[in-house]
């Protein structure tokens, strides 16, 4: 399955999300919060690809925030709001490394034993680790998770944004986001797909050059941006 996450919170003028909208499977959502709580309901592992569906910036993905680039904890994710990668971890995987570090390598059960711990000892209210968590639960191993906004992936806040995250998620989550401003293609068509944005024509399909991807700390290739990109059914409207 594969599910879109758009802002259910942008005017009926805003035709980047009205286009989300259309998905098959569509969870309209004001905040990260909300997000979370919404996805919760699905099962768990159920979801191949997610798509957050938002406008965007380097390093940060809206989830409510909308064209305001509204920077506020709720409405987006962006690395200084997912903590759980970036603390100290003396007591923790690997003595003496740094948490980017020393969650490299380990399997999901030390990783989530370690971050619930830091969730009740160390994080601030900012944190977004537990919502960050009910995307891991919903995805399946291997699965995806996309990052539609703008220039997401963009620059060093971008590619610390996906290590985050990604680390975040035990390593066995593709992470991706586009390094340029985003569109959708011919949204006439039953399916529609992640495009590269321009001020008209039918905006061109991203392709792996377009983007950057992560799992934990390593690199996508080529060729695995490039099956989440072909998926078939990327965003399909059901028409």
């Amino acid at each position: 399955m594969i599910v879109v996450v758009y802002n259910n919170r942008a005017p009926n003028t805003d035709g980047y999300i009205q286009d989300a909208k259309k998905a098959r499977n569509a969870i309209g959502a004001g905040s990260v919060r909300e997000m979370a709580e919404k996805l919760g309901n699905l099962p768990d592992h159920s979801v191949q690809t997610l798509i957050i569906a938002d406008h965007g910036a380097s390093g940060v993905q809206g989830v409510g925030s909308g064209q305001t680039a509204d920077l506020s904890v709720g409405t987006n994710l962006s690395a200084e709001f997912i903590k759980a990668s970036q603390i100290n971890v003396n007591d923790g995987l690997k003595d003496g490394a740094t948490g980017m570090v020393g969650a490299q390598g380990t399997g999901p059960e030390p990783m989530i034993g370690y971050l619930l711990k830091l969730t009740k000892m160390s994080f601030t209210s900012t944190n977004q680790a537990g919502f960050i968590d009910v995307i891991r639960k919903k995805l399946k191993q291997g699965g995806y998770l996309l990052l539609a906004g703008c220039s997401v992936g963009d620059g060093d806040d971008g590619k610390n944004l996906l290590q985050s995250l990604g680390l975040s998620m035990q390593n066995h989550i593709r992470v991706l986001a586009s390094r340029y401003q985003t569109s959708w293609t011919d949204t006439t068509k039953p399916i529609i797909y992640p495009a590269r944005w321009r001020s008209s024509g039918t905006p061109p399909r991203l392709v792996p050059s377009d983007m950057i991807g992560y799992m934990g700390m390593r690199d996508l290739s080529s060729g695995e941006i490039q099956t989440v990109l072909d998926k078939t059914d990327i965003m399909s409207t059901g028409m």
